[in-house]
C-alpha cells in the first residue's frame, strides 16, 4: 500500500512541475534559436518567453492539475488508516 501511495505521489510530483518546467524548457530553446539566427542576444526578451510560456501553461493545465493534487489527498486520506497500521 505505501508503494502504490509513493508511487502516486510521485507520479503528480512529475505532472504537476515537469509540465510547465518542460514549456519553459522548450520556448526557452526556441528563442534562443531564434536569437542565434537573428543575431539578437537581448536576455529579457527569453526570459520574458520562459515566464509567460510558464504562466500559460499553469493557468490553462491549472484545473487538471488541481484535480490531480485533489485526487492525490483523497487518496491519502481514504488510505491513512492503512498506513497507520503498517509496522
Amino acid at each position: 500500500m505505501f508503494e502504490a501511495l509513493l508511487l502516486k505521489a510521485l507520479w503528480v510530483v512529475i505532472l504537476v512541475s515537469g509540465i510547465p518546467v518542460l514549456a519553459g524548457a522548450i520556448s526557452g530553446l526556441t528563442i534562443s534559436i531564434i536569437q542565434a539566427a537573428t543575431q539578437v542576444q537581448e536576455q529579457s526578451i527569453s526570459y520574458l518567453v520562459k515566464v509567460s510560456s510558464v504562466v500559460l501553461t499553469l493557468v490553462v493545465l491549472g484545473p487538471f492539475f488541481a484535480n490531480e493534487i485533489s485526487s492525490f489527498f483523497q487518496f491519502s486520506i481514504e488510505h491513512l488508516v492503512i498506513l497507520g497500521e503498517m509496522p
